[in-house]
């Protein structure tokens, strides 16, 4: 979402601006608990450090000095020692100097037996400082990519970290090398460590102050594999967002914003598919077109009936009137028939004032719309719709469907052609509202009277940390039995929590909200939802249940059987908690932007979280794939 101005409910306070791009992880544990928390509770960290292994790195905090012998560190690119003093506030020991000039390519590298990692998680530990005189806002020409292989097999990249992420001090970062470690120990092999500065500007420069190197073993499970999705060449990537192709449950295409400058809040549209079910991803590049707009935001991603993939989103003018077909925000599509390989378009889908946070369905029933693509997007106070019949024909002019409604607009499609349309009411700060609910019979030509159908309470606009958060709605109808399923975030108990409400009468009336996450710490935000046939739901979100300090986030998703009526216990998907200010772009109201919604799909007997993550240092984007049947299900008692 780009508007500056927050369309949803939010305390009254202004904007709270942290001190650098690039949070300090080992500072969390003194950051207090904001009053986003419930009062009294104390949360018990499930994540400890039990033992630290040494890399080599002095146990002081910094490398050997030059010509030290002890030192198992060494360049496998230069002949100079390539170690620096250098002053930093938390000690003054020698720190490792990569790069620092123009066209450098260092690394830094060291080979040694991987320590047992038995049930537990293995972390690389690492301390980092980035100076740079390249200008922001030019993307990441400046590199330090994090290495690890196993033996002589070809290394895995595990981290990246870019001139972007630039910032005074140092900040502390941790990534998993549980399965390297794991298969060097199966096989017998040395565990190899690279970290491999490159700058590639002929006219800057950038240092890479790299520091305190170790390994630490921690005693929580490391979880499902994670993939990492985006290749890293752009500053950030977030809000994702991702489909399954009804045809072929292994086709699944993404997309997400990808960032061309962090300080300067620049970003474009880019895509992503996988033709493995999600288990293997390739980066497709920018959508075409739309250079005349000079940002491209807010994908949704759906599939029609015969294969064919849309994307949805708006393009904003550097100036209102600046554009010679345009005079204020307009929202488009793109279409690709070959799986996310490649789009066409856009299509004009609307211009408007300020079109904002569109949101897409495609029609998948056997009625007489199947194949119409429904695009819902807000307008000033309206909820505004279009339709266009298979991407083939013009989209339709735009039609009022709700007033006094804010951005986040829902639109879903029933398995009988049914259309619905959910929404949050503009109201004032700090109020609660409604969610408002619009539905269509025949395939969008008219709609019944808006009614509020969930009441919501208010939520900061400011989490823990300084990220912003929007309490933006999700709709699902499942696919056999045409209950509709509406997801949101509310602090009705004082913390952000994920609610569920049903409807079994086709939207008549709703079930009293149920929370869907199982525990009463830390707070719970951007849900996402996907609903089968027979009953499969699941609904995803950010968890800091594990952080006294209520800011390093997990992946979390909870599965229901019968419906939503009931839900299992919630299980973590991502491997390694993070920090959703870490290197976090600021928008130009001056919050950290950590996106305002994630996807989710089921491919198949799998469901897919795809998020965006910034464990090695930048927002990158991350999926899973894990089996629907190994989530627990049934009611559990609140832990």
């Amino acid at each position: 979402m780009f508007d500056l101005r927050p369309p949803w409910p939010r305390f009254a306070s202004s904007p709270r601006r942290i001190g650098s791009v690039v949070a300090a992880l080992w500072l969390v544990a003194a950051v207090p608990t904001s009053g986003s928390g419930r009062a009294g509770r104390t949360p018990t960290p499930v994540a400890t450090v039990v033992a630290e292994e040494d890399t080599g790195a002095v146990a002081n905090g910094g490398f050997e000095a030059p010509g030290a012998a002890a030192s198992p560190w060494r360049f496998e690119t230069r002949d100079d020692d390539g170690f620096r003093d250098v002053e930093r506030p938390y000690r003054g020991a020698a720190a490792a100097r990569l790069c620092g000039e123009a066209a450098c390519d260092d690394r830094l590298s060291q080979a040694f037996a991987p320590p047992p990692t038995e049930d537990g998680t293995l972390l690389l530990r690492f301390r980092l400082q980035i100076q740079t005189v390249k200008p922001s806002g030019g993307g990441c020409d400046d590199n330090l990519i994090i290495r690890v292989a196993v033996g002589e097999a070809e290394p895995d990249e595990i981290g990246r970290v870019c001139e972007e992420a630039a910032a005074e001090g140092f900040g502390e970062e941790r990534l998993n090398v549980t399965p390297a470690a794991r298969r060097a120990a199966r096989a017998g092999e040395a565990l190899r460590l690279t970290f491999a500065a490159r700058t590639d500007d002929e006219a800057a420069s950038t240092t890479f102050w790299l520091d305190d190197v170790a390994l630490l073993r921690e005693d929580r499970p490391p979880g499902p594999a994670n993939v990492r999705v985006s290749e890293g060449t752009f500053s950030a990537y977030s809000e994702p967002h991702v489909a399954v192709d009804p045809s072929d449950r292994d086709r699944l295409v993404g997309a997400a914003k990808f960032f061309t400058g962090n300080a300067a809040y620049r970003f474009r549209v880019g895509t992503f598919a996988s033709d493995d079910g999600g288990r293997t991803w390739r980066e497709r590049g920018l959508l075409p077109e739309l250079d005349d707009y000079d940002l491209v935001s807010d994908p949704v991603v759906a599939f029609g009936p015969g294969g064919a993939a849309y994307v949805v989103v708006i393009g904003v003018p550097a100036r209102p009137g600046s554009l010679p077909r345009a005079s204020g925000w307009g929202a488009f599509a793109y279409r690709s028939t070959d799986g996310g390989q490649t789009f066409a378009g856009p299509l004009v889908v609307d211009i408007g004032r300020a079109d904002d946070k569109p949101w897409l369905a495609v029609d998948r029933s056997d009625g007489p719309a199947r194949g119409t693509i429904y695009v819902v997007w807000a307008d000033g106070p309206q909820t505004y719709l279009s339709r266009s019949v298979g991407g083939a024909h013009p989209f339709s002019p735009r039609q009022r469907v709700l007033d006094t409604s804010g951005p986040g607009a829902q639109v879903a499609v029933g398995p009988d052609g049914e259309l619905y349309v959910l929404a949050p009411a503009a109201v004032p700060a700090e109020a609660p509202f409604d969610l408002l609910l619009t539905i269509s019979r025949d395939g969008g030509a008219t709609f019944d009277a808006p009614r509020p159908v969930i009441r919501v309470s208010a939520m900061p606009y400011l989490l823990t940390g300084g990220t912003r958060a929007a309490a933006l709605p999700q709709l699902a109808v499942a696919p056999d039995s045409g209950d509709l399923l509406v997801a949101w975030n509310d602090a009705r108990d004082r913390a952000a929590d994920v609610w569920l409400s049903r409807s079994t009468d086709g939207g008549a009336t709703f079930s009293a909200p149920h929370r869907v996450n199982d525990v009463a710490a830390g707070d719970q935000f951007q849900p996402t939802l996907v609903a089968g046939e027979d009953g499969a739901l699941v609904v995803g979100w950010f968890d800091r249940r594990a952080d006294p300090a209520n800011r390093l986030a997990d992946v979390y998703v909870a599965r229901s059987a019968d419906g939503g009526a009931t839900f299992g216990r919630a299980a973590r998907l991502s491997t390694q908690r993070f920090d959703p200010a870490l290197a976090a772009p600021r928008d130009l109201g001056g919050a950290l932007f950590f996106g305002d919604y994630q996807g989710l799909a089921l491919a198949g007997d799998a469901v897919v979280p795809f998020w965006n993550d910034p464990r090695s240092g930048l927002q990158q984007i991350y999926a899973v794939r894990v089996s629907i049947g190994g989530l627990p299900t049934g009611e559990v008692e609140e832990a």
